[in-house]
């Protein structure tokens, strides 16, 4: 079969992928072809993850961030705590947990402060400091 294309997207958009997909020791066709196959795996038409297929997935894992909404970075924190919350008490979520759901990792933390610190230089909004700092650029 050859190699088929879906379209275009935007230079940054193909940066990100690419930064992401080294992450994970992947290139980046390996990367998008991985991601899409998740998303199938879990996404409905109707936007909507499919938690009980979330939930088969990830049964033998430690994962507990299982609401069906779609999250994004500027998702309000009292939000994403009450639909990541269970109702039944043999399910309750320590303040460690529920952290991990709103922020991350410590790792996942870093490693999206430094995507996003990345991004920022390609735009020129901040740029990085020789003393291992950044500032706002004037622009």
């Amino acid at each position: 079969m050859g190699v088929k294309t879906l379209g275009t997207i935007p230079e940054e958009i193909v940066d990100k992928y690419g930064t992401e997909a080294e992450q994970l020791g992947l290139n980046r066709t390996q990367y998008i072809r991985q991601c899409i196959e998740a998303g199938r795996t879990v996404f409905q038409s109707s936007g909507q993850v499919d938690i009980e297929r979330l939930r088969e997935i990830t049964e033998d894992s430690q994962v507990t961030n299982t609401s069906n909404d779609l999250a994004t970075a500027d998702s309000n924190i009292t939000e994403t705590i009450l639909k990541n919350l269970p109702t039944e008490e043999e399910r309750a979520l320590s303040i460690e947990e529920i952290q991990e759901i709103v922020f991350g990792t410590e790792d996942e933390q870093k490693k999206q402060i430094k995507s996003t610190l990345q991004e920022l230089r390609q735009q020129g909004a901040i740029e990085a400091l020789v003393e291992d700092g950044y500032i706002k650029s004037n622009d």
